[in-house]
């Protein structure tokens, strides 16, 4: 069920409070704002008289970051030295959808990747590249989220093949951060994230988004690989944000077409591990593994795809020649 806007602006304002608690020389000027509502869900002291003093220009703003994220189709965007009213502000815009099951766990998961943005060291893209930033910003996010509400979570099982899906189906390199998530959940397995204060929390993050990171070169690679896949997506089904709101929606009826041309790259490139695990990393997507399960008690092709994907046996090693022989999907 999804949360009302009373409690979700209450655990915005919570946890804003306690990030600018944590972090008051990183978040001093932080101003939080979650449209639809017109004035902000947080205000730093610093900065909260003079904001208190031009309401007018504060709900423009909350109108043009509500029409920024929808037509992006974001959950939230963080913004240093934001012009506000005259001043400077370090803005986090929440969106009223997400990325997520639409609970409070998920939109706070999102909302942690914003605050993630103006912490860390390695956080923000004028400082590293892009996607080592959403690396540092989601392994923040994942870390906080498990030691909150621990590993048996949509956001455990599903952020990181959900992201892989966004740079398979969108090219969206930036945000292709599995290999942080991944490892962010195996620290939490090793440590008592319990026990860590938010500035240990936040150095853990920093050290994953350093030791996970993709180079260009990997990222660009793997992106053009599944070119010919989004190709034939977006002209079968009428265009790419039509995709991407099946995909968003997880819409049963596109699982099957997303299933193929994920499938056919990841043949067609089988000996790159690199394009092999972005493959399988969005076929382990809950929804779309629990399909080709289904269906593979009684179609063949999805019974010799589950093996492909076991690609250390030996007969997920037979089965790829098999598939490969198999006239391509698009």
């Amino acid at each position: 069920m999804n949360p009302s806007n009373e409690t979700l602006t209450a655990e915005l304002n919570k946890v804003a409070a306690e990030a600018h608690q944590a972090f008051p020389e990183k978040l001093e000027r932080l101003v939080v704002i979650f449209p639809p509502l017109e004035t902000p869900v947080f205000v730093a002291p610093a900065v909260a008289a003079h904001l208190a003093e031009n309401v007018a220009a504060v709900k423009k703003a909350v109108r043009e970051w509500a029409d920024c994220m929808r037509k992006r189709y974001c959950a939230g965007v963080a913004s240093r030295n934001y012009p506000l009213a005259g001043i400077r502000v370090d803005m986090i815009a929440q969106a009223g959808d997400c990325i997520g099951d639409g609970s409070v766990e998920s939109r706070l998961f999102n909302f942690h990747h914003e605050i993630g943005h103006h912490i860390l060291r390695n956080g923000y893209p004028d400082v590293v590249s892009a996607q080592k930033a959403e690396c540092a910003a989601d392994a923040y996010a994942m870390l906080w989220h498990i030691q909150r509400f621990g590993m048996d979570t949509w956001i455990v099982r599903s952020r990181a093949q959900f992201n892989a899906a966004l740079m398979i189906f969108n090219e969206d390199t930036d945000h292709y951060t599995v290999k942080a998530l991944q490892r962010a959940i195996e620290v939490a397995k090793e440590k008592d994230l319990s026990a860590l204060s938010p500035r240990e929390i936040a150095a853990e993050a920093e050290n994953i988004a350093d030791a996970c990171a993709l180079d260009e070169e990997t990222l660009g690679r793997v992106c053009n690989a599944f070119e010919p896949a989004r190709a034939h997506l977006d002209k079968e089904m009428g265009g790419r944000q039509v995709v991407m709101n099946k995909l968003y929606k997880s819409d049963k009826n596109a699982i099957p077409a997303f299933c193929r041309v994920v499938l056919d790259v990841m043949c067609v490139h089988a000996d790159d591990a690199d394009i092999f695990e972005a493959g399988k990393q969005y076929l382990s997507r809950p929804c779309v593994a629990a399909f080709m399960q289904e269906q593979a008690k009684t179609d063949p092709f999805y019974k010799d795809a589950l093996a492909f994907l076991d690609r250390e046996s030996a007969e997920g090693r037979i089965i790829h020649s098999a598939l490969y022989t198999k006239k391509p999907y698009f």
